[in-house]
């Protein structure tokens, strides 16, 4: 292929060159890599050079020489170099910039999603949202409904992962009134709301953080590989983990959408460099994952048997007419303000049909890159995936996608 015009960008600088505390080859390089654009970045350090000022460098040992030339090189597309080089101009204190124009023979790419490199402590999520041991249980709960993970850390005065608090062990450890009521407050955020008496039952008063947590199980640390973190998500089906620095504190928590939106970038990416001409792996069918089967319920179903189908099988239902054609979704979310006794009533005469959400839905015959940026770009847990005639065929989740990007060994490649 050939014809798309593209920059090489030469800067010359030297070792001594930092910013804001790093060498000045470090930040540009973050830069480059942070930007969701088809480029490549290459740092070679010299074996001797020379300065505007007539200082000299020399790699020989006689020569105390601590400030060898260095050269940084980035090559992109053409109509990229406006939005990376102002970033780039504003880190050089010292330096000399060189635009080159060169045309394109040919630019081909295999890499993964999820880059080798990447740490933990690049995706996780902080600052860490915990609990002490002693916190009673209202502020465990108020802790749970605000976060956006299904379960809370229990640290010490001094930091340090004491174990962990799921809602779902919560409810089985405390008796949790798990009323209408209370679900529409804590669905809404608002546990202050409810009386002390509605949320928990009189065997649990003044039960703590200390008394309900479970060990904290799986962990892992800031510094491990994000790929080994992913597959040990993988293999014990884990929502999040824990995040520990070298001290043994709670620096964070990984969660399956902070992994995803680190391939979401890796998936941009290849949609640029695809938009330039270059060739990127072809993307997986939605039509080789693992689907979700989640129950689906007819358009005029009354919203009552609805409510049934959500308690007994999972949380969501598919909407579908009656050649199967998905219609809309219901969580149980969308049902939370309809099941109050006190409002009881409002489910007499509805529908499916009128309680549902109309969502977008990705076809067998996307890719799962697509699938993963509208997932992270609209912070959807599933996906309803349709065939090409629209028919409702499943669900796609977070952890099946997790699944993909991340292959058992090193030397199996990524199914996406």
């Amino acid at each position: 292929m050939t014809g798309m015009t593209y920059k090489i960008v030469h800067i010359f600088t030297s070792e001594q060159a930092h910013v804001h505390g790093a060498p000045l080859y470090e930040a540009i390089v973050r830069v480059v890599a942070k930007e969701r654009s088809a480029a490549r970045c290459i740092v070679t350090r010299g074996v001797a050079g020379c300065f505007e000022n007539g200082e000299t460098a020399s790699h020989r040992v006689l020569d105390i020489s601590h400030n060898m030339p260095v050269k940084i090189e980035i090559v992109l597309p053409g109509p990229e170099l406006e939005r990376v080089l102002p970033a780039i101009e504003e880190l050089v204190g010292d330096g000399v910039i060189v635009v080159q124009e060169g045309g394109m023979i040919v630019h081909r790419t295999t890499g993964s999603l999820l880059p080798r490199s990447a740490r933990v402590r690049d995706v996780m999520t902080v600052p860490p949202v915990s609990v002490g041991p002693y916190d009673g249980l209202r502020q465990v709960l108020r802790v749970l409904v605000r976060s956006e993970f299904d379960g809370v850390p229990v640290t010490d005065g001094n930091g340090r992962l004491l174990g962990m608090i799921g809602q779902e062990h919560l409810i089985r450890k405390t008796g949790l009134h798990a009323t209408p009521g209370l679900l529409a407050a804590l669905a809404q955020g608002e546990p202050e709301a409810v009386p002390e008496a509605d949320l928990f039952p009189p065997a649990a008063a003044g039960m703590t953080a200390g008394d309900v947590m479970t060990p904290a199980g799986e962990t892992v640390a800031d510094d491990d590989l994000l790929v080994d973190a992913v597959r040990l998500m993988v293999k014990n089906d884990l929502k999040r983990l824990p995040v520990l620095d070298a001290e043994r504190h709670l620096a964070g928590m990984l969660s399956r959408i902070d992994v995803l939106r680190l391939a979401s970038v890796g998936a941009s990416r290849r949609q640029a460099l695809a938009g330039y001409g270059g060739s990127v792996p072809g993307g997986t069918p939605i039509g080789k994952a693992r689907l979700l089967e989640v129950p689906r319920v007819a358009a005029h179903a009354p919203a009552r048997d609805v409510l049934d189908v959500i308690d007994d099988e999972g949380r969501r239902v598919a909407v579908v007419d009656a050649d199967g054609r998905l219609e809309g979704v219901i969580s149980d979310k969308d049902l939370l303000p309809l099941v109050d006794p006190k409002a009881r009533h409002r489910l007499d005469g509805l529908t499916a049909a009128d309680i549902m959400r109309p969502v977008p839905a990705v076809s067998l015959a996307e890719t799962v890159d697509e699938a993963l940026r509208f997932m992270v770009e609209h912070r959807r847990q599933r996906v309803p995936v349709v065939d090409t005639e629209g028919r409702y065929v499943g669900m796609l989740g977070r952890e099946e996608l997790l699944r993909m990007l991340a292959p058992a060994h090193d030397d199996a490649p990524s199914a996406i």
